[in-house]
């Protein structure tokens, strides 16, 4: 019986060790990238819908009914200035208009967040 008093790992076993684990941390390191990238989209996103939701409160609090058309603007959320543009509709009910509000990055073209909602005349519109 040969007795070697010498145990460990060979070099290959010690090799193929390594390029398992350097497979697995890659693996780790894309998957956290991907989790960083998707967090800052959702982030902006966010960002870009108040944008929108502030403008169309800020009509519904002032009571404004707004004109038909293109009004475009920019605001800034959170240290990011967005750019906005509201298109106004007419509706078949005189007393109403669609408006939109499509929200982006000041230099894309590419609309972050859009929203579509209906605002009433009231009694006191402007």
């Amino acid at each position: 019986m040969h007795c070697n008093k010498y145990r460990g790992f060979t070099l290959v076993e010690v090799l193929i060790a390594l390029a398992i684990l350097a497979i697995a941390l890659a693996a780790t390191m894309r998957a956290t990238s991907m989790a960083t990238v998707t967090a800052q989209t959702v982030k902006m996103k966010t960002y870009a819908t108040w944008v929108a939701e502030n403008r169309l409160a800020e009509m519904t609090a002032l009571q404004i009914f707004p004109s038909v058309g293109m009004q475009n603007g920019e605001t800034m959320m959170a240290g990011i200035a967005y750019k906005w543009t509201q298109t106004t509709n007419e509706t078949p009910n005189k007393d109403f208009r669609k408006v939109e509000m499509a929200v982006s990055l000041p230099n894309e073209t590419q609309k972050v967040s859009v929203l579509v909602s209906y605002v009433a005349r009231s009694s006191g519109s402007k």
